[in-house]
């Protein structure tokens, strides 16, 4: 890791208001992505796919059927859609 000067206080210091809050938000990305990474999210999102899918189950086979095609028919446009567009397609 790098040692350098915080840039929060040299923007203080020569009054950069915008620079300063560029690197208060910067600061609180980080504290979030650190708090994830102390946590294995793994088996929680492994049970609530768990949960989803028996939801989906308990509709019946026909409902279940349906939302892997409408899950399928969605990935497959979203192939072909902006590569660089990073949005999210969420199935009913």
């Amino acid at each position: 890791m790098a040692c350098c000067r915080d840039l929060r206080i040299r923007a203080r210091e020569i009054g950069d208001e915008e620079e300063l809050e560029e690197q208060e938000d910067k600061r609180a990305r980080w504290l979030w992505e650190n708090s994830l990474r102390r946590h294995n999210f793994v088996g929680f999102v492994g049970e609530l796919l768990k949960a989803v899918v028996a939801g989906k189950l308990d509709k019946g086979d026909k409902e279940y059927e349906a939302w892997v095609e409408e899950a399928k028919e969605v990935e497959e446009v979203s192939k072909f859609d902006n590569h660089d567009n990073h949005e999210y397609h969420f199935v009913r």
